[in-house]
């Protein structure tokens, strides 16, 4: 049988389409052709106003957009740095800003820690594991030995603070992201007729201009049974995108599925020229008559040895 093909247009700025065409391999596109088209204002406005139309609806299916994707990373930054904080746990920092005394903090390896240290500095132990030993030096640290830990941004309970007031902010802008699923509707409905509008554009645009003023068009086609697939994979490629059904009039490349057995007669059907997109593929059949007249001539063969 044949497969049934998807066409797919991808249209970005000339002077992208090597990072492109190297985001697209292994995609599962086949049969890939470029052409140049040169535009106008109005045609690149329409191109502009697709993209974002599309990003725009990609975010609110996915739940996810640039905002949502800062706070998690603010998030996992402030959960790393609480846990490196924690071992040296909470502090009112107004009150020892009021000492009017510096702070150094230091860690030591339990066979680096010298217990003399205390007689010749202030040093209070924060605390104390397999590995290390962590401890501050109040006040003069003239001389001490070791070298300085980089003293905590902020404190524990500041970074939970932190971290609280983020979760919080992420969480209202999810939900608004996801309030905005009843749009949905309406914002499709706006990108088809951009694209429909864009596509008349491409179609009828002419005329001799700059390189910066063209677009790239590559036009491939996808297996229908690996299109879902490669839908997830659309929003990682940078350029819009336009799906339709593949018709004869686009020449599809033609990819036949068969069984094991089938398959090995694949070559008969190659040497006859393979079939037309809107044809059957012919292999089944030939598979059974080639068999049964390479049949009767071992048949005739042997009568005639015979």
């Amino acid at each position: 049988m044949i497969d049934r093909m998807t066409k797919y247009s991808f249209i970005l700025l000339s002077g992208d389409e090597e990072k492109f065409l190297s985001d697209l391999q292994e995609s599962g596109v086949v049969d890939i052709t470029r052409s140049s088209v040169p535009v106008d204002e109005h045609t690149a406005a329409l191109f502009s106003k697709a993209q974002e139309k599309s990003e725009e609806i990609s975010r609110i299916e996915t739940g996810r957009d640039p905002v949502l994707t800062g706070l998690d990373r603010r998030i996992a930054e402030n959960e790393k740095k609480a846990a490196d904080v924690q071992v040296w746990g909470s502090w009112d920092r107004a009150r020892l800003d009021a000492l009017g005394l510096p702070l150094h903090f230091y860690k030591a390896s339990p066979k680096a820690w010298d217990p003399s240290w205390k007689e010749r500095w202030a040093i209070q132990e924060v605390a104390a594991d397999k590995k290390n030993i962590r401890f501050v030096v109040v006040g003069d640290n003239e001389g001490f030995p070791l070298k300085e830990t980089p003293a905590p941004a902020m404190n524990l309970s500041e970074i939970e603070a932190q971290t609280a007031s983020l979760k919080a902010e992420r969480e209202a802008h999810a939900t608004a992201l996801e309030g905005r699923k009843k749009d949905l509707p309406a914002l499709k409905a706006n990108l088809a007729k951009v694209r429909s509008e864009l596509s008349r554009a491409l179609a009828g645009a002419a005329g001799e201009k700059a390189a910066e003023d063209k677009l790239t068009v590559f036009v491939g086609f996808v297996p229908d049974d690996e299109v879902p697939a490669f839908d997830k994979a659309l929003p990682g490629l940078d350029a819009f995108a336009m799906k339709e059904e593949a018709t004869v009039e686009d020449q599809p490349p033609i990819r036949l599925r068969n069984n094991r057995f089938v398959k090995m007669f694949e070559v008969l059907t190659d040497m006859y020229g393979r079939p037309v997109y809107n044809e059957f593929d012919p292999t089944p059949y030939l598979s059974i008559f080639f068999l049964l007249f390479f049949a009767m001539c071992m048949g005739d063969a042997g009568y005639g040895i015979a």
